[in-house]
């Protein structure tokens, strides 16, 4: 009996001993992922600040673009025209008879992520794309066509 007691005493020493090196473990890895967090953070605020440094106009863009969005709070301009809605609504599949070439902000923020615009000419060219389009297609009495003209002003706001 005292044999056995004996055995029980030193597994649950060999337990206590598991559990505590467990525990240690534990915050070890606890510590690591704090430490990687920190890691991944920091190189995200370096990332930014090299953005800032190398490509200003880019950043400058980006917030105009996403200020005109915000203005957009019906999402008209937010993807492009659906054509298959068009010619679904209007039975006649006219829009790129109209409208030669088709513009919105998704596709603005693609330009922008690809660098394709090179001065700020090219971006607000394309905003007024948008504008123009809608108006050009939209009867005056629409809502997409109020919704450009009210958009056009908001441009026109931004670019001074």
């Amino acid at each position: 009996r005292s044999s056995d007691l004996w055995t029980l005493k030193e597994q649950l020493k060999a337990w206590q001993r598991l559990r505590h090196d467990l525990e240690r473990a534990r915050l070890l890895v606890e510590l690591i992922r704090k430490r990687e967090k920190l890691k991944r953070e920091t190189v995200k605020i370096q990332q930014v600040a090299m953005e800032v440094q190398l490509t200003p106009f880019l950043i400058l863009l980006r917030k105009t673009l996403e200020q005109l969005q915000e203005k957009d709070t019906s999402n008209i301009f937010t993807q492009p025209v659906p054509l298959s809605e068009v010619t679904e609504l209007y039975q006649v599949p006219d829009y790129l008879e109209h409208i030669k070439k088709p513009m919105d902000f998704q596709t603005m923020k693609q330009n922008l992520e690809s660098y394709r615009y090179l001065n700020f000419d090219q971006f607000e060219a394309d905003f007024n794309l948008i504008v123009t389009n809608c108006m050009k297609y939209n009867g005056k009495d629409t809502v997409f066509y109020r919704s450009a003209l009210r958009m056009r002003e908001q441009g026109d706001r931004q670019s001074t």
